[in-house]
């Protein structure tokens, strides 16, 4: 990256993003997100967009082109801050846009406290595969995690 920005400079850009994300995606169960899938993307992108403009760097590919937002987050994904990374979690699991969610599980990008909530969407989305992928990455699940996912290979037919 040819700049490295400031933290205040980093919060500037995360704050706005975190408080539309985070009235969007609270921890409130069977809450209506106010948008569809698009829109979640075209914010997301909006701020990965920002935060490249601060710290001066390209990936080479179109926002038009498939991969766009995943380049970005790959790039960009250590300066999105925990809070917003959780909420782009919870946004991409309700979108069901699985390739961003493997990405941010494999790449530690959310903060652990992010895991309990995953776990049990992803169970509840029967997402198998995912779940693997939290055993192997997330390193400090606690047992309450680690039972559910167990209760969910033992019983698969009970979720």
């Amino acid at each position: 990256m040819n700049y490295k920005p400031t933290r205040v400079e980093l919060k500037a850009v995360q704050n706005p993003i975190f408080l539309v994300l985070s009235s969007c995606f609270p921890l409130a169960e069977n809450f209506a997100v106010d948008f569809d899938k698009d829109e979640f993307l075209l914010i997301l992108n909006q701020f990965l967009e920002k935060i490249r403009d601060k710290v001066g760097v390209s990936i080479g590919i179109e926002s038009s082109e498939s991969g766009y937002t995943r380049a970005w987050i790959e790039r960009l994904g250590s300066l999105m801050g925990k809070d917003v990374a959780g909420l782009v979690l919870d946004g991409c699991v309700d979108f069901e846009i699985w390739d961003l969610v493997e990405f941010l599980i494999i790449n530690g990008v959310s903060d652990h406290s992010c895991y309990s909530n995953l776990v049990n969407r992803l169970v509840a989305k029967k997402r198998l595969d995912l779940l693997c992928l939290c055993i192997k990455h997330a390193s400090d699940l606690r047992a309450y995690e680690l039972l559910a996912i167990l209760k969910y290979f033992l019983c698969p037919a009970k979720h």
